[in-house]
């Protein structure tokens, strides 16, 4: 195989594993190396920065193994089938998923393999750390992969037992931070700790926004969601704006507390984005056909045209929204840090 066939070939799984999702681990790792690089207290040395970078890489090669595994085992559990089922009978519900199966791009068998070598090589990345810090990234490891395997492989499905969100919340807050931290100084930094909180309540956030949209559709599918503990869409919603309010009094709070700078409440600069996100979702609940408008200030939306053909807008401009809350509120954290490094 040349090399340009060897980087199609990657490529192609990368896109596979739903890239456009990579800032929900990117960002929460990237954070906490920037916090930790930027306290001269730790007297950082060129091995410490090589193990933070090396959890950061396997931080992504990780949540691309588990994305894949999740479309391994939705594929063979026939939950993808009874949703698109759903949807030929007038259900709305998003029905893309594991689309490359079915248009014969790849097998079940060489997504399973490909999800396995992308978790080997992340846990490579975690055997070098771990040999060099000690019992403390083997912790935040091990966890780390249970909730991850566990997410949607059997007996255990954790997200089809209500619990999906606030494993997703544990493993790219306050898991996925304190391992970057731990890799990088050997110490779980405070302020790493605290941001994890918001970090942690956005990500899920992404997913948490997806399962009301698709509530009936994965009650039907067998899959019971955190959004379904609440009964019906509405007070699902109300949970989203106490989830988002949350985050932003969790950074006051920081600032009070004074374990995080002043400069952190740069984050509420993205307070319309998220009252934006909490609408849209009220709005779909009054009328969810009513087409969705896209804004320029609401961020990037890839493949908006294609989307629209497909007809799943209304679910995707919400994710999409979700996911920019997310990563705008990772850039003014980062670039309040940014400042204090000169102030």
């Amino acid at each position: 195989m040349t090399f340009s066939k060897a980087l199609d070939k990657a490529l192609f799984w990368v896109k596979c594993a739903r890239y456009q999702s990579y800032a929900q681990s990117f960002l929460p790792a990237i954070l906490a190396f920037a916090v930790v690089a930027g306290k001269d207290e730790y007297e950082l040395t060129c091995l410490d920065f090589v193990l933070g970078g090396l959890a950061v890489l396997g931080v992504i090669l990780a949540h691309s193994g588990v994305n894949l595994l999740d479309d391994y085992f939705d594929y063979t559990s026939h939950s993808v089938q009874k949703r698109k089922e759903m949807v030929d009978g007038g259900m709305r519900a998003r029905s893309l998923k594991c689309a490359y199966l079915d248009a014969g791009m790849a097998t079940p068998k060489q997504l399973l393999c490909v999800a396995i070598l992308f978790c080997l090589i992340a846990t490579a990345c975690g055997t070098v750390i771990y040999l060099c810090r000690g019992i403390p990234i083997l912790v935040c490891f091990t966890v780390g992969a249970f909730l991850a395997f566990f997410y949607s492989a059997p007996p255990i499905r954790l997200s089809y037992h209500y619990l999906g969100e606030l494993v997703v919340g544990a493993l790219f807050g306050p898991v996925l931070m304190s391992g970057v931290s731990y890799s990088l100084c050997g110490q779980l930094d405070s302020s790493v700790v605290f941001l994890s909180i918001p970090m942690g309540i956005l990500v899920a956030n992404i997913l948490y926004v997806h399962s009301i949209l698709d509530l009936e559709a994965d009650k039907r599918a067998g899959k019971f969601t955190f959004a379904a503990l609440w009964g019906n869409q509405r007070r699902a919603v109300a949970f989203c704006g106490l989830l988002l309010a949350t985050c932003y009094l969790s950074v006051v709070a920081g600032v009070i507390l004074k374990a995080l700078s002043p400069v952190s409440l740069l984050v509420m600069v993205t307070v319309p984005v998220a009252l934006e996100l909490f609408l849209s979702m009220k709005l779909y609940l009054r009328d969810p056909d009513k087409p969705v408008e896209r804004k320029r200030w609401h961020g990037p939306m890839e493949c908006w045209d294609r989307i629209c053909k497909a007809g799943i807008s209304w679910f995707m401009f919400r994710w999409y929204l979700s996911r920019n809350l997310l990563t705008m509120f990772a850039i003014c954290l980062l670039t309040s840090i940014i400042i204090s490094y000169f102030a």
